[in-house]
Formats: C-alpha cells, structure tokens, sequence
C-alpha cells in the first residue's frame, strides 16, 4: 500500500506532473529468476548473482519525504543461509538450519547489487577419521548477512554454534547441541550411541535418547537420536507456503533421527531400525535438499558387522540458501 494516493482528492497515478515536474513511476529490478506472482514481481535467486535495481524515471519520486503511488523503491525480501552439515562416528549430530528471515518494505537503492547465497555446509566424510560436520556458508544481499547454519558434532564432541543460525546437533555421550544466534534455534544434545539433532528455523533440535550397545552381535540397544528441528514458512516464492531451514536428524545405531521440515534430512542408522537382528544394510543419511537451508543427517557407527567395525561412516550436507526479492 503506497503511503499516498491522492492529492486535492485525485489519485496520485493519475498525476503526470508537480508544479512542472514529472512525477516518478514504479522503480523495476533485473536479475535471479524472474516470475509474477499475484501483484508481485519475484526474483529468485538459487546460486550468487547480481540483481539490478533501476528506480522510476520522474523528476519527484517522494513528496515530503513519502513515496508517492506507483515510486516505489522498497522491496521484500526473503533470505536463508546454508545449512550445517552432519557429523560422523558414533552418535553423530544433525547440522542445523541455516539462518531464516524475512524483511518487509526494505530500503533499496539504484544499482547493482551483490547476492551471494550461502552453500550448504559439507558432512564429515572420512572412512577411517571422525570429524565434525561444517558450518553452512553465508547469504548476504542489500547489507544482510543470514549466516548458516551450525554444524553437527561427531560422537564424542558438541555441536557447533551459529551467530544468526540455528545451533548444531550434539554428539554422543552426552555432548550438549549448539547455541542459535538470533534467527534459527538450538542444536538437540547426544546421548549413548545417538546423536542431537540440528535446530530449525521454527524449533529446536531434539535430544536423543536411551542406550546402546556396540557389539555387532547384539543386543543392539534402544538408542534413539534427536529428530531435526522443523523450518519456517514462507510464500514468496510461488504465492503458497514453502518451509524452509529445518534442522538435520542425528545419526544412531538402532534408531535413526528424522529430519525437520523444510529440508533437513534424516539421520543414518547401523542396525535395522525395526527392532531384532542385524537383519538389512545400514542406512547413511542423504544429503539435505538443495536452496532450502535444510541441515545434513548425523552419521551412523560402523559396528554392522566384523568388516564393518572399524569404519566410521559419513554424515551428509547442508542444502544451500536462497534469496527471494519481491515488489509491485
């Protein structure tokens, strides 16, 4: 809604001139994937790329300082930074969501400007060496950063922080989650074989829970990891609701943690996580899904079977941010 529409009781759009000067139109931008979407014009941007704002052409684009119809140059803008990438070893923690925000009616000047969109953080990867996940990278456009978010904690470690994220999952044995910044939630904590999960955007991350035990030969514990924290909502994009920045699930060697909506993928297990025996091939967690800020899935151990022992197996990615831009 314009903050003028009408002079004397005409109807600012209809107004082609003030004491002789032309009065502004609509400023427009360039750049990202362009849509209509209702009034709006959309400008998506899934990797980093310039957009281009150029302002109405009048003389007049404010009157006292306040933006006539049809001069507008502010925009809304969506941002989400990467997620955290997922652990490995025993009880390895989820990444988390990366930074989630929303911004309305922002200032935006005639140019170009940067948008860079935060990559998703890498799982540990290792066969033989248990590391941490990564943190997710940075989004930034128009003078806002969203950083990403936090990464999962190996078995034996906590979870990373994040400065405007969400925390990172927990390790194991009782390793605390990540702390969140101002714009994500907190990492779930670890527990006996099971990992914490990444925080979301809408939640914290969940703790894990029960014991476990190491032999392949059984029993094959209750262990059960943190699931991913869910993400937050936005509808810029297509008009509907997306969810975006959930939190990654933590990796276990019974039951595996699920991964938060909004991207956030599920966690590995070693054992068959319907209960009994051994019984199927462990599962390794997949990466999160890709411009969603989703957090990677903690990994599972390595005690399937005898040849199996000594591997550590990996965690997963982050998905990667985006930026939405939106204006009529």
């Amino acid at each position: 809604m314009p903050d003028i529409e009408k002079i004397n009781n005409i109807a600012v759009g209809s107004i082609e001139k003030v004491n002789d000067m032309t009065v502004g139109g609509a400023g427009s931008g360039s750049g990202g994937t362009e849509t209509t979407v209702g009034s709006y014009s959309v400008h998506t941007f899934t990797s980093s790329d310039d957009f281009v704002w150029t302002a109405g052409s009048g003389e007049i684009q404010g009157i006292n300082g306040v933006t006539p119809s049809g001069g507008s140059s502010t925009i809304d803008v969506l941002y989400v930074g990467g997620g955290g990438g997922g652990a490995g070893n025993h009880g390895s923690g989820g990444g988390a969501g990366g930074g989630f925000r929303v911004i309305t009616g922002q200032a935006i000047s005639a140019g170009t400007h940067s948008v860079q969109i935060g990559a998703g953080g890498a799982g540990h990867t290792s066969n033989t060496t248990a590391t941490n996940g990564t943190v997710g990278g940075d989004t930034d456009f128009n003078s806002v950063t969203l950083h990403g978010g936090g990464y999962g904690g190996r078995g034996g470690a906590a979870g990373g922080d994040s400065t405007t994220g969400s925390g990172g999952g927990g390790g194991g044995s009782g390793y605390s989650g990540g702390s969140s910044g101002s714009y994500g939630n907190d990492g779930g904590d670890g527990t006996g074989g099971a990992g914490g999960a990444g925080g979301g955007a809408g939640a914290a991350g969940g703790d894990a829970s029960g014991a476990y035990d190491y032999n392949y030969g059984g029993p094959y514990g209750s262990d059960q990891a943190g699931n991913g924290g869910n993400g937050s909502t936005n509808n810029y994009r297509t008009g509907s609701d997306v969810t975006y920045a959930g939190g990654g699930g933590g990796g276990a060697t019974r039951y595996q943690g699920t991964g938060g909506t909004g991207g956030g993928a599920n966690g590995g297990w070693t054992y068959n996580s319907t209960g009994g025996s051994p019984g199927g091939s462990p599962l390794n967690p997949s990466n999160a899904s890709a411009n969603t800020g989703g957090g990677g899935g903690g990994g599972r151990g390595g005690w399937h079977s005898p040849s199996d022992e000594g591997n550590i197996k990996p965690g997963s990615n982050g998905g990667s941010g985006i930026v939405v831009i939106r204006y009529t």
